[in-house]
């Protein structure tokens, strides 16, 4: 139970560190922190312990680069690579797949206006992004050395898509309502 108190409590923390040091402003911090670690991709996967151990380190890696955007420091990419490698060893690696593409994406668009100069602050993104990802080469690279004799390997696309959503579904990215919800659906009348 500790271990995943912990993770709800460092998810909003890190977020509370990165908006108040984007902001300046303790009270957005305080509610950026709230809103993130209760929020609902949070509290959906309760049970998905790799998943939200994964998330937390997200924030923590935006302000260890809003830090190297105000000065490149050792101890910033420091930070930074911890934070990489332990979202990475979290186990979940669709999570840490798309906190690292915020993150260089992020970088990408802060390195505008950063007040370090450019050139260096996207060096000191390209070092620590690197060095976090070889601290998790000590289970990155296993699992890619085994993902070829698992029984996901052999799968033919068929069987891979089964149960996807069809195209019709698109629409309730925009009306979630359209097919029904627990009641009847508004285009056939029929239950959901």
């Amino acid at each position: 139970n500790a271990f995943i108190v912990t993770a709800y409590f460092l998810a909003s923390w890190f977020m509370y560190l990165f908006v108040r040091q984007v902001t300046g402003k303790d009270f957005a911090g305080l509610v950026s922190g709230l809103i993130f670690g209760l929020c609902g991709f949070m509290n959906a996967h309760l049970g998905h312990v790799t998943m939200i151990q994964a998330a937390i380190w997200i924030p923590a890696m935006l302000l260890c680069l809003e830090r190297l955007a105000n000065s490149v420091r050792w101890r910033w990419m420091a930070l930074g690579a911890l934070c990489t490698g332990a979202c990475v060893l979290a186990g979940n690696p669709q999570i840490a797949l798309y906190g690292i593409t915020l993150v260089l994406g992020y970088g990408v668009v802060r390195g505008w206006s950063a007040v370090s100069p450019r050139w260096r602050y996207y060096g000191a993104i390209g070092v620590t992004l690197a060095a976090g990802l070889a601290l998790s080469a000590i289970q990155v690279l296993p699992t890619a050395e085994t993902a070829g004799i698992s029984t996901r390997a052999k799968l033919s696309f068929a069987d891979f898509s089964q149960y996807a959503l069809p195209p019709s579904q698109l629409a309730t990215l925009l009306f979630p309502g359209l097919f029904g919800d627990m009641g009847t659906t508004v285009l056939s009348g029929i239950p959901y």
